[in-house]
This record gives structure tokens, C-alpha cells and sequence, in this order.
């Protein structure tokens, strides 16, 4: 059971460095880091997978209604791959 604790309080000590602030040598600091800067690009990922699968059929203006539906349904999943774990995260 120490041997567990010790493991445990090692995995927190690395995660915590994973999510402290960006410093840079001349002592200047800023607030965003990966943790905070994840969601906003997931969420700008997830944006623009979303305006192809919305927009994207009127550029095949003869294709199938089913064959549009579906490609745009094919575009959408992977929008929600991103999506949602962004809205998870932040």
C-alpha cells in the first residue's frame, strides 16, 4: 500500500507540472497552457469539420440526398471527436 501511495503522489506530482503556467527566462508569465489552450483549439478543430459537413454539399449540387446525408453525418463524427472532449475539458 506505500508503494501505491508513492506511485499516486508521483502521477499528481507530474500532472500538477503538466498544468502550471507558461514562464519564460526574462521572468514574464502567462496564463494560458496546454490545459486551457486544448479546449479552444478542439473547439476551432471541431468548427471547421462542422461548416464542411454543413456547407460542404453545395459543391456537389448532382449528388444523391443520401449520399450527401451521409457524408455529411461521416463529417460530423469526427467534429464530435473533437468537440466533446473539449467541452469536457473546459
Amino acid at each position: 500500500m506505500a508503494l501505491a501511495s508513492i506511485l499516486a503522489a508521483e502521477e499528481i506530482s507530474r500532472s500538477a507540472e503538466f498544468f502550471r503556467p507558461i514562464r519564460f527566462s526574462s521572468g514574464v508569465q502567462l496564463g494560458f497552457n496546454l490545459a486551457t489552450l486544448a479546449p479552444i483549439g478542439l473547439l476551432l478543430a471541431s468548427s471547421l469539420f462542422m461548416t464542411f459537413a454543413w456547407y460542404g454539399h453545395l459543391k456537389f449540387p448532382g449528388a444523391a440526398l443520401w449520399v450527401v446525408v451521409l457524408a455529411s453525418w461521416g463529417i460530423a463524427f469526427f467534429e464530435y471527436w473533437l468537440a466533446v472532449p473539449a467541452n469536457r475539458i473546459g
